[in-house]
């Protein structure tokens, strides 16, 4: 982007004071944090932080799994943080993982502040602005906080790292490599980054010793690529059964990237998750318009950044549709996989402030997308698309604490419906029995049982319970559920008593729904009880009269029978 001055108007100083890009940092900082606070205030493991890395580091010590591939290739970071993990206690570890995956995302807006990227964007208020679209940009709430999808923000420090100036300091450049090296190793991004480090070092004229530095990054970029591409190669990646075998079609093809790219960075993903026009033909002419404008942009000025992020993003959704793993109805969703199109959305969103600020006669033209994703976008999809599920962490690890040693308990985690992560317990029992120190209510409360149902009736190996119950006994707000099966409890997931998946939070008024998903082996064939205590605020609970519903077997299949 241009540092030119406009004439009349003195030129911008090319860097701040550190008190200033501290002080910026910091509003950032706390503007993403802001974002999605309950990540922090009531954390919990996402998907694959919890059923994978915390696992395993869990189960086989925190060295063991660093080498194990996940999905195809080696994921060190996550690795790393699960090691360290176990240095805590349980009842930390959601926070541990938050505030680390956290960290990594904040890295690149110090990049982005940095004097050091002068040579990109010379103008520190452009630097300023361009790290505060990196913070506030749409369609992102599956890369916020979690340790799982950090690689694509290492990807996009990656990139950063590779334009930036050469470091003074000898501890910077160690520091940086190493960094570097870790991004590498985390996720396949280095296979894709490997063309951007040579073009990199092959156009260095910056002297001796930048060319030399260059060098050195292309050279770990190249060691990290042959490590990822061996391990791709001999390692089977997961596939989806569902995955449609003729592929996409092209209209759906088109509907997906103009959906996912154009219209839910610019008008937000939150926006989108109702938008029945997205497949029309005018929407599909619009977005594929949008995107073919901001192609043409970073192709006529020949941005280095724009080229490299559109190279990056491009080949990510290539990939992904290419080898998908799931089904075509969920790639149809707005909703489904931002972070496949994360890369996707930062290039739209700084193509856009590129077309802006450059000026000319193609800011018009950009004009009303621009307007669009500050008025409409980043307003609309500030505050995190809700799919984080009150798991109740806390009362887990309560509960799993008092198990025997050797015994596995069956733990849900987020996003919603994301399969429960069953860990395996290796410590001796300890601590006091879950409701200890908490005051009994007496009193009844209105509920119901719902009809256990097998969440895969062609494999019934996990069973669905789900309760509701009024939000309040006796004026005291229900803070969480154990639905307790044989006695045993297992803390239930809470939200409002609505079908599907709701974006506003909790239900303030209706009543409140429960539910746990529990392996048949923790209980088997036979008749059964199934109990729900209530847990309120002020340390009190309340026990619900049980119910007995039994699992049968008929010829070929399983029976569950409805609580009488």
């Amino acid at each position: 982007m241009s540092g030119t001055a406009p004439e009349g108007k003195a030129a911008a100083p090319a860097a701040w004071s550190w008190r200033a890009v501290a002080g910026v940092f910091v509003l950032l900082a706390l503007v993403l944090f802001l974002r999605e606070p309950q990540r922090f205030l009531n954390a919990q493991l996402w998907a694959e932080d919890g059923s994978v890395f915390f696992k395993q580091a869990y189960e086989q010590g925190a060295l063991r799994p660093l080498l194990t591939p996940a999905s195809g290739y080696l994921h060190t970071f996550p690795r790393l943080v699960a090691g360290l993990a176990q240095l805590f206690p349980l009842e930390t570890v959601p926070l541990v993982f938050a505030l680390a995956a956290f960290a990594i995302q904040l890295l690149p807006v110090l990049y982005l502040l940095s004097a050091r990227l002068h040579g990109l964007l010379p103008d520190p208020r452009l630097r300023a602005l361009a790290a505060a679209l990196y913070v506030l940009v749409p369609n992102s709430y599956e890369t916020f906080a979690n340790v799982s999808n950090s690689q694509w923000h290492l990807c996009f420090l990656a990139l950063l790292i590779l334009f930036a100036e050469r470091p003074g300091a000898v501890i910077l450049r160690v520091a940086e490599g190493a960094l570097l090296g870790l991004a590498m190793l985390t996720g396949p991004f280095s296979i894709l980054l490997l063309p951007c480090a040579a073009l990199n070092a092959w156009q260095s004229k910056d002297g001796a010793e930048a060319r030399r530095w260059r060098l050195v990054q292309a050279g770990v970029c190249v060691l990290g690529a042959a490590v990822q591409a061996f391990v791709v190669l001999s390692t089977e990646r997961l596939t989806s059964a569902a995955a449609p075998p003729g592929g996409l079609t092209l209209r759906e093809i088109l509907q997906i990237v103009s959906t996912h790219v154009f219209f839910n960075t610019v008008l937000g993903i939150e926006y989108m998750f109702d938008a029945g026009w997205a497949g029309k033909a005018a929407a599909l002419l619009a977005g594929w318009g949008g995107i073919a404008f901001l192609v043409a942009v970073a192709v006529r000025w020949r941005h280095r950044a724009l080229l490299s992020l559109l190279y990056l993003a491009s080949a990510v959704i290539l990939l992904s549709l290419l080898f998908p793993l799931n089904t075509r109805t969920e790639w149809l969703k707005p909703s489904f996989g931002p972070r496949y199109y994360y890369l996707a959305s930062l290039f739209v969103a700084y193509a856009l402030l590129f077309v802006v600020v450059r000026g000319g006669r193609w800011r018009w033209a950009g004009m009303p997308a621009a307007l669009a994703l500050l008025v409409v976008g980043i307003p609309v999809d500030f505050r995190h698309y809700a799919l984080m599920p009150d798991t109740r962490w806390r009362d887990q690890m309560a509960v799993f604490e008092t198990l025997a040693q050797g015994e596995s308990f069956s733990i849900p985690l987020p996003p919603y419906r994301y399969p429960a992560m069953t860990l395996r317990k290796k410590t001796p029992p300890r601590g006091d029995a879950p409701l200890h120190g908490r005051r009994e209510l007496p009193g009844d409360v209105h509920h119901a049982f719902q009809r256990p149902v097998f969440t895969d009736p062609r494999n019934p190996s996990i069973v669905r319970f789900t309760a509701w119950a009024a939000n309040a006994i006796g004026g005291r707000r229900i803070e969480g559920a154990w639905i307790a099966i044989d006695g045993r409890p297992y803390p239930a997931t809470v939200g409002p008593w609505r079908a599907g998946l709701t974006r506003s939070g909790r239900d303030d008024e209706g009543p409140l729904r429960f539910e746990r998903e529990v392996p048949l082996r923790d209980f088997g064939l036979g008749d059964h009880r199934i109990g729900l205590v209530l847990l309120t605020a002020g340390g009190a609970y309340t026990r619900l009269p049980e119910r007995i519903f039994r699992v049968g077997a008929e010829p070929g299949r399983l029976i569950l029978g409805v609580p009488e």
